[in-house]
């Protein structure tokens, strides 16, 4: 409610109030005033407010007196509200009327504009003040505009939360818009997050606080190592370190993972993250071993295994015994496949059964097939070089295929292995220039994620040397 129809509606009922016989109204404020000092004299020594930072609270103290580590608890006090005195020019400042419109699939500035019937005139100039504008051409489904309008619906304001910490502000001065970024300081703290699966990865890492793109990250870490579509077991447990943002004393999201630790049947992988003095960021274990390998054990995220390495399969369509050389990875139509190690393009096109196929030259040894795929990236030709990760076709049926796969081979020296077990070449240890910079960084973080493994080894009766580290 705008403030002077507000304050009209005070006075009203000032008025109203003025005609109660004066002895009563004497009468109710000694009452009120004796209610008051009452109130004010009750002891307040119980009182108190806390804030945890941490996400997880260590186990109590042990008898005996066994030291533990000790989690500081701060007591916020809000500070009291400022006064402001009606009527006063200086500090009357009525606040506007936003709306805020949430992004739909598909929706573009320009069809918010007409959906709230603002003008498309002044969307135009909008646009045009700038990089700092620019930020509305690549909206979100789930992201919010808020717009403010004046009383002839003319768009007054716009704001758009560019990030957790900054704004996009456009406000009117006159015929013309001004934008800027509102940006507010960020605080990092330290999270924690702990878990083990019972059902899924995913429940159990949202169950110990994790964001869901940390739970892919922390797939994304150890895929070199562990099949999580095959091998995660209940049981499994992992602890993780992590960023927590804050902004004014509130969480506003979690950041990188910075450390991570899985035990997978029986096994315990880990993995800090570390940024070299180039300025580029990877994972590694925690003696200096990259956990990114030369090659990806599998080249997609895939739903299933259709069909694995078998010599002596019988061909589902041809209904004969015929070797099937490669792995069948069953996806959704159009799924990405990745390189999966850097290389060159050897062959684009199609082939016989094989639809759609392309292969993969990686240095002298090693080669990879990718068959029945529906399409390929844009612009792939042969000779070209891609790099591990990149995006070089979609999942497919074309050729001899009954539903969307991809027929994955992998081969070295000519000769077909099965990729899902083949021994990949060995990953690159951090560079000796690095190394005493590496460890100084990442000691902390392996202590604490030391210190999260006991927690979670005592909380399941676990002793330490039930754990076996993998082997190098």
């Amino acid at each position: 409610m705008p403030l002077i129809r507000f304050f009209a509606k005070q006075d009203k009922h000032l008025r109203r109030f003025k005609q109660f016989p004066k002895g009563h109204l004497a009468l109710v404020a000694g009452v009120s005033a004796a209610v008051f000092l009452g109130l004010a004299l009750i002891p307040a020594d119980n009182a108190s407010a806390y804030r945890i930072d941490s996400l997880f609270l260590n186990p109590p103290p042990k008898a005996g007196g066994e030291d533990v580590e000790r989690i500081a608890l701060t007591l916020d006090i809000p500070e009291p509200p400022r006064t402001t005195h009606l009527f006063e020019e200086d500090n009357f400042e009525p606040e506007a009327d936003w709306h805020a419109e949430k992004v739909r699939r598909g929706d573009n500035m320009s069809k918010i504009f007409s959906r709230l019937r603002l003008s498309s005139v002044e969307l135009d100039t909008v646009m045009k003040l700038g990089p700092d504008t620019s930020v509305l051409k690549a909206l979100q489904p789930g992201d919010v505009v808020e717009v403010s309008r004046d009383d002839e619906g003319k768009l007054e304001a716009l704001r758009y939360a560019v990030s957790s910490s900054a704004t996009l502000v456009v406000t009117r001065t006159g015929e013309e818009f001004i934008a800027e970024q509102e940006t507010r300081p960020v605080e990092t703290r330290m999270g924690f997050g702990c878990g083990v699966i019972e059902s899924s990865l995913f429940g159990a890492g949202l169950q110990a606080g994790l964001a869901d793109a940390q739970i892919m990250k922390l797939a994304d870490i150890f895929e070199y190592d562990i099949d999580f579509h095959q091998e995660i077991q209940n049981g499994d447990s992992f602890c993780v370190v992590f960023e927590e943002r804050y902004v004014n004393g509130e969480k506003v999201e979690n950041g990188p993972i910075l450390a991570a630790e899985f035990i997978n049947q029986g096994l315990r992988y880990s993995a800090v993250r570390y940024t070299d003095q180039a300025g580029d960021t990877s994972y590694y274990a925690g003696n200096g071993l990259a956990l990114k390998k030369a090659f990806l054990r599998a080249p997609l995220k895939f739903t299933r295994i259709s069909s694995d390495f078998n010599p002596r399969r019988k061909h589902p369509i041809l209904n004969k015994i015929r070797a099937h050389k490669g792995t069948d990875y069953s996806a959704p139509q159009g799924t990405p496949i990745y390189a999966p190690s850097n290389g060159v393009v050897k062959f684009v096109g199609k082939q016989n059964g094989f639809g759609n196929l392309l292969i993969l030259q990686h240095g002298q040894r090693y080669s990879t097939k990718y068959g029945h795929v529906s399409r390929f990236a844009k612009g792939l030709r042969n000779g070209q070089k891609v790099k591990q990760g990149d995006v070089v076709a979609y999942v497919g049926a074309t050729g001899l295929a009954t539903a969307p796969h991809l027929h994955y081979e992998f081969l070295v020296d000519g000769v077909h292995k099965n990729s899902r077990t083949v021994e990949l070449p060995k990953a690159e240890p951090i560079p000796n220039r690095e190394r005493s910079r590496f460890f100084a960084s990442t000691k902390p973080l392996v202590a604490q994620l030391e210190l999260r493994r006991k927690f979670v080894l005592a909380q399941n009766g676990q002793a330490a040397g039930s754990i076996m580290p993998r082997s190098e």
